[in-house]
């Protein structure tokens, strides 16, 4: 059957039509809006939080006590369920979890600080009937671990190591079998000073890796200016801060040649987002104040030219995350040198005018004090922002738009 060129056109609209009705659907009932546009649930020091794939549930890092919280979304309201204990109480005594990840399959949880790893079963961790903390891979206490990622395949996972100038890589399945033995570390990826961020390329062929300041074997002129919470102490200069960029499948047997790109990325450049389709990635580059846009192609083929773009934001800002299908990004501003319990802000910005510089700004939502994490339910509905230092987590209900330009 020959099919005419208006058959052709009715079945375009047809399709057209059908792709609206999905990306308008009603979310289900765990993935249902909150009654206010911003809303907070309190959480004793949030370092990051992070939604199922489902979004019936959100795993938060805290501490006081150290632990991983468990809260269930549906119809709108949000339930501590239970806090997992991963040991001590406070930052530095021996049981702080900060970065975490599911893997992909939905039934683990991975957690790191301090230079461990803890699993978690993730059914067990959502009912409560036993143990869920399946180990602790330790492998060094003074590491400092900040942040830790997965393949898509669930079988290596990267974790940032921020006072090594490494990222460690560790077999899944080894750590498994062995019983989280640190003999499942295949090794470390040299990076610059007190690495961070970690994510991949949407076909997980690279990985993306930022480092706060270059080492001095790069000779990058010292032209950032440190900044710390105590104004009487001197201060120093260092250089930029880079972005690295990290051959994955190298990686899993010679970690130590990995590395196929460092670029200067601003100053102190700590967390990291990548647009859907993977050609740009976004730098929140924290003693810039500045949201930083990277041409992914370039960083390799062209790294002089990879920086297309400075987006001014607030103050030290530190979290990063798209939104509503890679439109909007959305930028914790977390200025931790003014008082611990001064209110801040979150930049939410354009992604299709990121060229055009300041002008991409679209708005700022009140936030709590000093907020840390920023990360989005799959649907891209709702953003989830770790208050650290107001013990909340805040909710910003991407569909209802509530950011202004004041």
């Amino acid at each position: 059957m020959r099919i005419s060129g208006e058959m052709l056109r009715c079945l375009a609209i047809a399709i057209a039509v059908g792709s609206t009705a999905f990306a308008q659907a009603p979310p289900n009932r765990c993935n249902q809006p909150t009654p206010e546009a911003v809303a907070y649930v309190e959480l004793p020091v949030p370092f990051a939080a992070i939604p199922s794939s489902d979004g019936c549930w959100i795993f938060a890092s805290v501490s006081r006590p150290n632990g991983i919280a468990v809260l269930e979304r549906e119809g709108g309201r949000i339930t501590q369920r239970r806090i997992i204990p991963t040991g001590g109480s406070g930052w530095g005594t021996g049981g702080s979890v900060w970065g975490m990840v599911l893997t992909h399959d939905g039934q683990m949880l991975l957690a790191v600080g301090e230079g461990r790893v803890v699993f978690v079963d993730v059914p067990r961790a959502r009912s409560g009937d036993g143990d869920p903390v399946l180990g602790d891979l330790v492998y060094d206490r003074s590491a400092e671990s900040v942040q830790v990622n997965v393949t898509a395949d669930d079988r290596y996972a990267f974790v940032s190591d921020e006072r090594r100038q490494r990222i460690t890589v560790i077999d899944l399945a080894r750590a498994r079998s062995s019983r989280f033995s640190p003999a499942s570390v295949v090794g470390s990826i040299p990076v610059g000073w007190s690495p961070v961020a970690l994510r991949f390329s949407p076909d997980d062929r690279f990985l993306y890796a930022t480092s706060q300041a270059s080492l001095a074997s790069s000779k990058w002129p010292n032209e950032c200016e440190s900044q710390g919470a105590d104004p009487t102490r001197p201060s120093f200069f260092t250089p930029q801060g880079a972005i690295h960029v990290i051959d994955v499948e190298r990686a899993k047997s010679d970690p130590v040649h990995a590395v196929i790109a460092t670029v200067p990325a601003g100053c102190a450049p700590v967390r990291l987002a990548i647009a859907p389709k993977g050609d740009f990635v976004y730098v929140t580059a924290r003693h810039s104040d500045l949201l930083l846009v990277f041409d992914t192609r370039k960083l390799t083929a062209d790294p002089e030219h990879a920086r297309v773009a400075a987006i001014p934001v607030g103050v030290r800002p530190v979290g990063v995350a798209v939104a509503d299908g890679g439109r909007l990004i959305f930028v914790a501003n977390g200025n931790d040198l003014r008082a611990p319990t001064d209110k801040q802000s979150v930049t939410v910005i354009d992604a299709a005018r990121v060229l055009e510089g300041a002008a991409a700004v679209i708005g700022r939502v009140p936030a709590g004090a000093f907020p840390r994490e920023v990360h989005v339910t799959a649907d891209g509905r709702t953003v989830l922002l770790a208050n650290s230092n107001s013990n909340t987590l805040q909710l910003i209900d991407v569909a209802r738009r509530p950011w202004s330009m004041r």
